[in-house]
């Protein structure tokens, strides 16, 4: 019987436990994650799962202060709200990359035109509907306004919350 040499996978496979063949099966079973890691099944190269997470952070940031709440990122991103925080707070270096993708996916919204004469009216509580305004009319005036003068806009704490 023809017993593998020393220093090689197949003799440690065989049950020799010496130093030069446990470092070889070290180092082929170390070859062997990398290849399932960096490559499929047929041998071609793989993308890889996780990127960092520092162009995601800095894209979360211009949304953010586009107007996007978290939660919704998360909602048009796949993910949940507690994600999209750690990801903010920069918890992770890496990040996965489906989620990834679908974060830098997202546009920051446009600014909305705010009639400084419909917000002057709303604040001064003259003769003009709340109505007839656009929601970010009422919230422009909301933010010159007391909490408890907002019912009169059609505004109530949870709105403006959502609007800061």
């Amino acid at each position: 019987m023809n017993e593998p040499i020393h220093g090689t996978r197949s003799r440690y496979k065989a049950g020799c436990r010496c130093d030069d063949c446990r470092k070889a099966n070290a180092r082929a079973q170390k070859e062997y994650r990398h290849r399932a890691r960096c490559y499929t099944s047929d041998g071609t190269p793989e993308i890889p799962q996780r990127v960092p997470a520092e162009p995601v952070v800095e894209h979360i940031e211009k949304l953010i202060a586009s107007g996007w709440l978290k939660k919704d990122i998360a909602t048009d991103a796949g993910t949940k709200a507690s994600t999209i925080s750690g990801i903010a707070r920069r918890k992770w270096p890496k990040m996965a990359r489906h989620i990834a993708n679908a974060i830098l996916a997202l546009e920051p919204l446009e600014p909305v035109a705010v009639d400084p004469v419909v917000v002057e009216r709303l604040v001064a509580g003259k003769d003009w509907r709340a109505e007839n305004a656009t929601h970010a009319e009422r919230v422009a005036a909301a933010r010159l306004l007391t909490p408890g003068q907002w019912d009169r806009l059609g505004l109530n704490r949870r709105a403006m919350e959502r609007a800061s």
